[in-house]
């Protein structure tokens, strides 16, 4: 080609952007199509060499090491900035928006998430996609910067990726009811999700109004298609978030009629046979921390004292109302359980700020103890017998949290009783945890020579008949599967003998200072 024109020596670099990409040398194949893109925007195969690049970069992102792959993804974000100014209105300049997306959500980069929404023009054929899109991921990010251990982002931060993942929902899902037909396929399932996620917003802000009305939206929403019989909204993920949201929302707002039916639609979601129960006490749970997380945010949050403890007490309202209509009602073992893992979720959250006050966390801790009681005393009830080292384990840390030593570890004990649960890794760290606690309110409460007894107990363990291990050993046992590799299992492994050695030097320190 050295005497042909610029347009054929441009067809020849589409296509050998092309071949490179089909030769898998995909951070070659990216440049000359970023190139063509920049510098030769209107010559033929331009925006199909950029969507070629896209593709490489993503193929990119999935080999070589962590930092190959966060360059990738760099790379990807700032090609789809180009494609998005140079063609707006092209369905290139949608897909690059789709595949940026990806790519900042894999980052976790809640302010790639929003450049990338600004930067799609309201004409572009896959906005609402984007939209939607876009508003789940940055929701994402904030719940998953919150549950940090460590503020992964000030404060007025969170508040301003929240305001963006607000108005970037409704604009997907407004643009979703202008098309006028209710959404199908990918479009649909991003619609629902898209509004569980609005959802979630409305009722942390208390914008009950707003939350109820994109339940119950004709077209998108979940409320509503679960009550068509919507097969996508009957069972798997999105039923069963549909369900547990509407439940909450229903629960709160004390329409204890369509609650019910929530409750009902979630039992025959998790379906029939030996898993079923298990996956309703899941969902329960999951709903448990969820309500957890919202009175939370609620009590960190910038609202008054005054708005605080309002809005706080009319959701603890109904929930207590209707856990207690159930707990009376229905004496299903899953209702049951769902009853005392909520209660015990409200009693136990410790950053609820003034939302729930010591004396309602105490009532809740109580209310829950008793429902795992109830359960317990249908001795002749095979779902309690398979679920009872479970409820006595929760029982446990509800005596511990309630300071009833005893109780607490005579539940201990009834599970440690059988020597086939003597190597259950949670109850030994729990019997661990209840030992050093009992030490610590017997220092406080001056029984120095108890508080002796337990410290020591809490390191070393008990033998005998029932065998605790303490933290000590429990680091010993641990240690080997916990410095010997990188995996899940390593790594839970490596945090629990880190603590366990951490809670020894904290016991001996205690008894050092009676």
């Amino acid at each position: 080609l050295e005497d042909g024109s610029i347009d054929e020596v441009n067809r020849a670099r589409y296509l050998l952007t092309y071949l490179l990409y089909n030769a898998q040398r995909y951070p070659a194949s990216a440049a000359l199509g970023r190139m063509l893109a920049e510098r030769y925007p209107n010559a033929t195969g331009s925006r199909q060499a950029a969507k070629i690049a896209m593709a490489a970069w993503q193929q990119a992102a999935r080999q070589g090491t962590a930092e190959d792959q966060a360059a990738a993804r760099g790379q990807a974000t700032e090609l789809a900035g180009i494609v998005l100014k140079t063609w707006p209105d092209s369905a290139e300049a949608a897909d690059a928006a789709v595949i940026a997306m990806g790519a900042a959500t894999t980052a976790g980069d809640p302010d790639g998430i929003v450049a990338i929404i600004e930067q799609v023009p309201a004409s572009s054929p896959r906005q609402p996609e984007i939209l939607l899109r876009g508003g789940i991921a940055l929701w994402q990010e904030i719940q998953k910067a919150r549950r940090a251990d460590e503020p992964a982002a000030e404060a007025d931060q969170l508040d301003a990726w929240k305001a963006a993942a607000r108005s970037t929902l409704d604009g997907g899902l407004a643009a979703v009811s202008a098309a006028g037909t209710p959404p199908s396929g990918t479009l649909g399932s991003l619609a629902v999700a898209g509004a569980l996620s609005r959802i979630q917003i409305a009722m942390e802000d208390g914008d009950d109004e707003r939350a109820n009305e994109v339940l119950t939206d004709p077209g998108y929403g979940p409320w509503t298609l679960f009550r068509k019989n919507t097969p996508a909204l009957q069972k798997g993920s999105l039923a069963e978030a549909t369900l547990t949201l509407a439940l909450r929302l229903f629960i709160q707002q004390q329409d204890f009629t369509s609650a019910q039916q929530a409750m009902d639609g979630l039992e025959t979601a998790a379906g029939d046979g030996a898993e079923a129960s298990a996956k309703l006490s899941a969902m329960y749970v999951s709903m448990g921390r969820d309500l957890q997380s919202q009175l939370e945010s609620l009590g960190s949050g910038s609202a008054s004292n005054g708005d605080v403890t309002k809005r706080a007490q009319k959701i603890l309202a109904g929930f207590e109302t209707f856990l207690d209509r159930v707990a009376a009602r229905d004496q299903k073992i899953s209702s049951q359980m769902w009853v005392a893992t909520t209660y015990l979720s409200l009693g136990s959250g410790q950053k609820a700020g003034g939302a729930v006050t010591p004396a309602k966390k105490s009532e809740y801790l109580t209310k829950a103890a008793k429902a795992y009681q109830t359960m317990l005393a249908r001795t002749d009830d095979p779902e309690v017998a398979r679920f009872e080292p479970s409820i006595r384990l929760q029982m446990a840390r509800i005596y511990q949290e309630l300071g009833d030593w005893n109780r607490a570890q005579e539940q201990i004990d009834w599970i440690l009783g059988d020597t086939k649960r003597q190597n259950s890794l949670e109850t030994q760290i729990a019997a661990a945890e209840i030992l050093q606690a009992a030490g610590e309110a017997a220092a406080r409460q001056g029984d120095a020579d108890q508080a002796n007894t337990l410290f020591r107990e809490a390191v070393s363990g008990r033998k005998g008949a029932i065998s605790i291990w303490g933290w000590g050993n429990l680091a010993n046992k641990i240690a080997r599967q916990g410095l010997s590799g990188s995996g899940e299992k390593e790594m839970r492994a490596r945090e629990i003998f880190f603590n366990a050695r951490l809670q020894v030097a904290e016991c001996l320190l205690a008894r050092a200072q009676l």
